[in-house]
């Protein structure tokens, strides 16, 4: 009950200065953003403790869905708990900030998967928006020397765009940019985040297809084409620039990276969207060095993540002194248990991993095993396994693994180990 009144203490009600409080809430439009298993709080108990002390209720309460992993509540007893902070430190905030906002219906529930994620990644950062950056500021350097200059030429696209380029393009990625900066007004004004980005993303491809029709590659063989070349790669920078500007809420650390490649001033955190007016007049800088930015977005070559992730961990590589004899005291540290596997299956995107849920005595926990090569997960349920309990959690292939099972090799064949006699589940291995 008491929670919620930070609301409007943290403003300075109650206090004498009321100059925030004014100016963030009576003289405001309050939307209150809130998960949506306490909307009783914010929808019942607050406006109506408000209403008793005399003081305006909230314009809008906006209850959001919960994230899931693939399609399951996270539970630490489940061990499928995801951290954004492993995604954000691998990846970058941004990546994960794009996700959730275009995969995810504000509002909804939503669902988690690393091959999602990378897929989404790869696809629409990399692909397109990436490919789009990279490809015309290339172009810029290679065929005009890293920067906009204006001819000498009255005619020059530059200054008055051709029409008989607008013609053959089909496309005037200027004249667009109006209609797209109201459609994402109208879709962000109704939370309509992802549709917003939908729309954004429209634009990123029509802009990529812009490159493909007009093929300043060979425009740029023919010197009495110059004009058109320059326009045609003017409108593109121009373009991207917007997009930066409409992007910059989704991704504001790769925006900003982009917008001042092409030679603006300032931030765009303190660029206001309504500077756009009526006309959407943005244009990238002329007479500016083009930052060569490289890769905004390297693609994520899924094997190789895969082979990273299966890769051992390296206390178990290291060798200790001895010639890998170890004491007794080594050997304490480690704490092996008898667990029953409840549940198993096969990772996607893996043709080495299973994910097994195993009943530890514990609570449960889950363990990735590199074993689907030599066992089907069917097979695996109900058996009891001994795995290495104190094991440090590890990250493989998006999944949280805690612990290890221990299994035997001979020439290239698997048996896991297990008790000869059915065993309690958690006993301990001595």
């Amino acid at each position: 009950f008491d929670a919620v009144i930070n609301y409007i203490s943290s403003l300075g009600f109650g206090s004498d200065d009321l100059t925030e409080f004014e100016q963030y809430w009576d003289n405001a439009e309050v939307c209150h953003i809130i998960g949506k298993d306490i909307t009783r709080f914010h929808c019942v108990m607050w406006p109506a403790m408000l209403k008793s002390a005399g003081v305006k209720i909230p314009d809008s309460v906006f209850g959001h869905g919960f994230i899931y992993h693939r399609g399951e509540k996270m539970s630490k007893s489940l061990g499928n708990v995801v951290s954004p902070l492993d995604i954000v430190d691998r990846f970058g905030p941004d990546p994960l900030r794009f996700f959730l906002l275009r995969e995810v219906v504000y509002g909804n529930d939503g669902d988690f998967t690393y091959d999602r994620f990378i897929d989404r990644y790869n696809s629409d950062l990399a692909n397109d928006l990436g490919n789009l950056v990279s490809r015309t500021i290339s172009m810029i350097h290679k065929y005009l020397g890293g920067k906009f200059t204006i001819p000498d030429s009255e005619s020059s696209v530059l200054k008055k765009r051709s029409k008989v380029l607008i013609k053959q393009s089909k496309i005037d990625l200027k004249k667009d940019f109006p209609k797209l900066k109201d459609e994402w007004e109208n879709c962000i004004n109704e939370f309509q985040l992802s549709n917003a980005c939908n729309e954004t993303w429209d634009y990123i491809r029509k802009a990529n297809r812009y490159i493909e029709q007009q093929a300043p590659w060979k425009l740029a063989k023919d010197p009495d084409k110059k004009d058109e070349l320059i326009g045609i790669l003017y409108d593109l920078a121009s373009a991207i620039c917007g997009i930066s500007i409409l992007l910059y809420p989704y991704m504001p650390s790769s925006c900003e990276k982009i917008w001042k490649a092409f030679g603006n001033k300032g931030s765009l955190s303190e660029f206001s969207f309504d500077m756009l007016g009526e006309r959407c007049d943005i244009s990238a800088p002329i007479g500016v060095e083009i930052e060569n930015i490289g890769a905004l977005f390297p693609r994520i070559e899924e094997e190789k993540t895969v082979a990273e992730e299966t890769k051992k961990p390296d206390a178990l590589e290291e060798k200790s002194d001895d010639e890998g004899i170890i004491t007794f005291e080594d050997f304490l540290k480690l704490d092996i248990r008898i667990g029953t596997v409840k549940q198993a299956e096969k990772i996607e995107g893996s043709k080495k991993l299973l994910r097994l849920r195993i009943d530890d005595g514990m609570g449960g926990r889950q363990v990735i095993a590199g074993i689907a090569e030599h066992f089907e997960p069917e097979d695996l349920v109900g058996k009891q396994v001994a795995f290495v309990a104190n094991l440090k959690p590890r990250k493989m292939m998006g999944e949280y693994s805690q612990g290890m099972v221990l299994a035997a090799e001979d020439s290239g064949k698997f048996s896991i180990l297990m008790p000869s006699a059915g065993v309690s589940p958690g006993a301990k291995v001595s």
